[in-house]
């Protein structure tokens, strides 16, 4: 009796386990399920970036009435999409800032050629991560800020209070530029950690007395935050956890190829068991 109490709890757990995988499986599939956007949607946001596109080419011919002529477009366009299935609040957010922005620069009487350029470049920017959300254009800017950083690291090493400055305000230039963007294509977190990374490396630089430590430091650590947000994990790949995207169906079929025949096997012997005649200790000694 113990033996067949055992046997069936055995089974009984088996069955538990791959049912808790597959479920498991299908669930994660389930949550990895892309939300798509709607075809009027996408047209929208096509749409929106051809005005991005003649807004950067206005804005270096200086037209300025063309340029706020095709960013009350944008903002005509901007509530009438449905972001689901393309970018997030945060995305959306810095799509409608950029914009903002954008409009006040070009109506400050401040605001120089440079000002106005950096401003349209991040309208350009954010509106190519909406329509190319696997090879952005952001993308492009990874060589010239690893550059900034290596430059920054170099003025760090030579304690140049000087060209310390000027590197940060170089960085914080194109960081600047592509942040919008980057809430468009990535999690806000990363983003902020970006962000904060900035905000003490900046502080840390205008100080009276510098700590060159604490910038050598938090500049390793901006280099690993850029490759992060730029999806370069090459030398991490030996030990990084699986992604989130990682597809669960090996897992289920190996599983299934170690179980079910577990399963096959217990069955045939409980069945096996009771079709057998039992003999008793009386009946084997007669024999």
């Amino acid at each position: 009796m113990f033996v067949h109490g055992y046997r069936r709890m055995f089974v009984l757990f088996a069955l538990c386990l791959m049912l808790a995988v597959m479920g498991g499986c299908i669930r994660q599939e389930q949550k990895q399920k892309p939300v798509m956007a709607g075809a009027d949607d996408l047209h929208k946001i096509e749409q929106l970036n051809r005005a991005a596109d003649d807004i950067y080419k206005l804005t270096t011919e200086g037209n300025v009435v063309g340029v706020l002529e095709r960013m009350n477009e944008i903002s005509a366009l901007i509530p009438t999409i449905k972001y689901g299935g393309i970018t997030s609040v945060e995305g959306m957010n810095a799509l409608a800032q950029s914009v903002v922005q954008a409009k006040r620069s070009f109506n400050s009487v401040y605001a120089t050629q440079q000002d106005t350029l950096i401003a349209a470049a991040k309208i350009k920017l954010v509106a190519d991560a909406l329509t190319h959300p696997n090879e952005p254009m952001w993308h492009q800017y990874y060589k010239v800020m690893k550059e900034d950083v290596r430059v920054l690291q170099l003025a760090v090493q030579q304690k140049n209070e000087t060209q310390v400055g000027q590197a940060v305000v170089r960085y914080e230039r194109h960081y600047s530029t592509i942040r919008p963007a980057l809430f468009i294509s990535r999690d806000p977190s990363d983003v902020e950690k970006l962000d904060s990374l900035m905000s003490f490396i900046k502080t840390q630089s205008t100080a009276k007395a510098i700590a060159y430590e604490n910038l050598a430091n938090a500049s390793e650590h901006l280099q690993s935050a850029l490759d992060l947000i730029f999806d370069k994990r090459e030398e991490d790949t030996a030990y990084l956890p699986l992604g989130q995207n990682a597809n669960p169906t090996w897992w289920t079929m190996l599983m299934a190829v170690i179980i079910i025949p577990v399963l096959a096997f217990a069955g045939w012997r409980m069945y096996a068991e009771r079709s057998l005649v039992k003999v008793g200790r009386n009946e084997k000694e007669k024999l």
